[in-house]
């Protein structure tokens, strides 16, 4: 399958050792339905949440679906549940997460089908790839 791997900033704690080696891998749709129902069991936010629900309600929903897609080494699969990511994954390594993860997008082979070889594709004057009006004659 498909892993996309990177370093963590700070790391995650582990058994005494900080662990920077990660991956992300896509989502099965086991794991997205499973992490589905796992949202559904959150019940809805009161009609008048403040932001900060809100803001960590989006969150929790973030590390649900991370905790069945990240990997980091050292750290057991059944261990590195959206609990455990929400009480020591940094502010950092929660944004660089998010940035992996367009990574793992661009590097499948579904997004890359759709792109042309940068070799092959025509080009503007400015030496930019050209688009469907400035490629026209």
């Amino acid at each position: 399958m498909l892993k996309h791997a990177f370093t963590l900033q700070y790391g995650l704690d582990w058994g005494g050792e900080t662990r920077f080696k990660a991956a992300l891998k896509p989502l099965t749709i086991g794991a997205e339905l499973d992490a589905l129902a796992e949202i559904e069991a959150l019940g809805d936010l009161p009609d008048n949440a403040a932001e900060s629900q809100k803001t960590r309600r989006q969150v929790q929903e973030t590390l649900i679906y991370w905790a069945r897609q990240l990997e980091v080494d050292g750290i057991p699969a059944a261990d590195l549940t959206a609990d455990y990511l929400l009480a020591n994954l940094s502010g950092a390594d929660y944004a660089q997460i998010l940035d992996e993860q367009d990574a793992l997008r661009a590097k499948s082979p579904a997004a890359s089908a759709t792109e042309t070889d940068g070799a092959a594709q025509p080009h503007n004057a400015a030496g930019k790839p050209a688009t469907r009006t400035t490629a026209a004659p």
